[in-house]
């Protein structure tokens, strides 16, 4: 197949594909809202999979997303947090509390509700030992429980 181009007024036949094509294949950045709108038009088909396989919307949504981490020759996607809070979350949320099982949360909540405690006590308490007598020597107990609780509550960029 062969398609015309023009030079100075002349047409001529360029084969196809052409290297014109090709290098403008190779200048194509995948920008973050094309990335957001692949991620969105592949959720559905990987969410009604997993309901066929009876396999955990999350862990498949996980191992998908690993996956596509390993695909060649896509670039890093340089993602804004605030697309990701804003058009990924919600909808996920929303999915989750429908189908939510009362039976099931109400035996859950209150063990998730102790370990979370436990889990940020614990994280408090080990930043305040670990400031107190490896970073800064001589801190205060209340300044290194102080900055103890602002790294529990911190949220990771």
């Amino acid at each position: 197949m062969q398609i015309t181009g023009e030079a100075d007024g002349a047409r001529f036949p360029i084969p196809f594909p052409c290297a014109t094509r090709r290098a403008r294949a190779e200048e194509y950045i995948l920008t973050q809202y094309h990335f957001a709108a692949l991620v969105l038009i592949a959720i559905g088909p990987l969410l009604a999979l997993s309901r066929l396989i009876r396999m955990p919307e999350s862990l498949l949504l996980f191992a998908m997303g690993l996956l596509s981490a390993f695909i060649p020759g896509l670039p890093e996607p340089n993602i804004d947090p605030d697309l990701i809070l804003t058009l990924f979350l919600p909808p996920l949320i929303y999915a989750s509390t429908v189908r939510v099982s009362w039976h099931l949360l109400r035996f859950t909540l209150l063990p998730g509700v102790v370990l979370g405690t436990i889990l940020v006590l614990t994280t408090i308490g080990a930043v305040a030992l670990a400031a107190r007598t490896v970073f800064l020597p001589g801190l205060s107990w209340t300044a290194a429980l102080l900055i103890g609780i602002v790294a529990s509550h911190a949220p990771v960029p």
